[in-house]
């Protein structure tokens, strides 16, 4: 199963070498976690979270059994990232709560204003 035969890699066979696994040993649904702290390997060997999707996530992958071919092949070992209807539902938090601050610092303003107002006009009678 190597490129150079002509067959390609699979996610699984890939991340099974990252991983250090061997072919027969059970992964129990193990991510490889890249250097963000993201989890690859959701074309194969894991399961994403329920509000996360698997993305595609493409490594660059020499097979060290491969003797002297040398051969580097990009393989799709699939990446966990938020879903789209989680990034919705915090598009929609940040907008609302956006329009929430803006319009309790005006009414706050606004209240200020009129004490200061009321005060001024107490001073002047």
């Amino acid at each position: 199963s190597s490129p150079s035969a002509g067959v390609p890699l699979s996610s699984e066979q890939v991340l099974r070498g990252m991983l250090g696994m061997a072919d027969d040993k059970d992964a129990h649904g193990e991510c490889f976690i890249d250097d963000h702290g993201f989890s690859m390997g959701c074309r194969g060997l894991c399961r994403c979270r329920f509000y996360e999707r698997c993305y595609p996530q493409h490594v660059l992958w020499q097979d060290p059994m491969e003797q002297g071919s040398g051969a580097i092949v990009r393989v799709d070992v699939g990446g966990c990232r938020l879903a789209m209807w989680v990034l919705v539902l915090i598009s929609i938090g940040i907008f609302w709560g956006t329009v929430t601050l803006i319009v309790t610092m005006r009414m706050l303003l606004q209240w200020l204003e009129d004490k200061q107002a009321e005060r001024e006009c107490k001073l002047n009678v």
